[in-house]
């Protein structure tokens, strides 16, 4: 699925890529600018980027445009030899461009420095139309990020939440079947490890959502996920613990009852409050049972609670998954 993704966002990038470089030349010649077609070079860069990117991206090329003009004008007239100005140029502008963790803008900005060196030129006229480069591509590149839709984005990361649940509810019955009957064997554990790879490429899917659409509700995936991912490491642990135990204890047919019971409630809409208080309520009446008579008894007793603990933690961080939610997401995302 994420293969099918990937190649299916490429045509429409390629397109928007040539779109915007194309339009930004065309309208640079319209202002008849020296250069035209250093316009479309900004677009063609500032559309590689995501929205979020794409207007953080527009400030820092302004800035940095400002420096850049500034460092030429004095180095250039100070400097008889054109050429070790612009290399001082370029130099000053990459470190403080690295230092400030926007190396995005240093492509741009070396182009305006090649313009100052090909013409040295620093009259207002040629400032202002090395600005106009600028504000035409990134302008360009911002609109045509804007008018992507990305309904297509929210269909796949709602069926893959569909589908984790599912995985999820299936680890969890094979756990069931395990603490029943111990020297059955299933090749469903085997899957945990996949799963997790899905969760985290959907991680990285809707993180690129969440940065091209400018909605609170599009964190509610990236924050869905990171839940499904500390749950893994939960069956993790439950998987280590349990094939730890020896002998079952007569104990365990209560931890295979409240699994079975928090199966049908793994769905993203289920609060898990209920299964929460449930979970105490077992814990108090594990406490009045009559103490181990062996040590193999206490130390599986031991390692029959410390499970109990995790499921505790597995329930707790979906709990305060959705305690973080306000209304306006959990209508959007459970009444669909």
């Amino acid at each position: 699925m994420i293969m099918s993704r990937k190649w299916k966002h490429i045509p429409v990038k390629g397109l928007k890529i040539a779109l915007g470089t194309v339009l930004a030349i065309v309208i640079a010649e319209l202002f008849h600018l020296q250069y035209a077609a250093s316009a479309g070079t900004v677009a063609l860069l500032t559309l590689l980027t995501t929205k979020t990117g794409t207007v953080k991206l527009i400030v820092c090329r302004l800035l940095s445009f400002v420096m850049t003009v500034c460092l030429s004008y004095l180095f250039f007239n100070w400097i008889p030899f054109p050429l070790i100005s612009f290399f001082i140029v370029l130099i000053l502008v990459a470190l403080v461009l690295v230092a400030l963790k926007w190396e995005s803008a240093l492509s741009v900005n070396a182009l305006i420095a090649v313009h100052f060196l090909t013409e040295l030129d620093f009259s207002a006229g040629f400032i202002i139309n090395e600005l106009m480069l600028v504000l035409v591509g990134v302008v360009v590149a911002f609109v045509l990020n804007l008018v992507h839709h990305y309904t297509a984005y929210e269909d796949e990361l709602d069926d893959a939440i569909v589908q984790i649940d599912h995985q999820i509810q299936e680890l969890l019955t094979d756990i069931v079947v395990y603490i029943r009957h111990p020297n059955s064997h299933s090749t469903s554990w085997g899957e945990l490890g996949k799963l997790e790879k899905k969760i985290q490429e959907n991680m990285k899917y809707a993180m690129e959502y969440d940065e091209n659409v400018f909605s609170k509700e599009s964190q509610y995936y990236l924050d869905y996920f990171e839940v499904r991912e500390f749950q893994c490491e939960i069956l993790h642990l439950l998987h280590y613990e349990i094939r730890k135990i020896r002998t079952m204890p007569e104990q365990a047919e209560m931890l295979a009852a409240f699994l079975e019971y928090l199966i049908p409630y793994i769905y993203e809409e289920h609060d898990p409050e209920p299964q929460l208080t449930a979970l105490k309520v077992l814990i108090e009446n594990m406490k009045e049972l009559a103490l181990p008579q062996t040590r193999e008894e206490f130390e599986n007793r031991a390692i029959l609670y410390h499970i109990f603990m995790d499921i505790e933690d597995f329930l707790l961080k979906k709990k305060q998954f959705i305690d973080r939610l306000d209304s306006s997401q959990k209508i959007l995302h459970w009444k669909k």
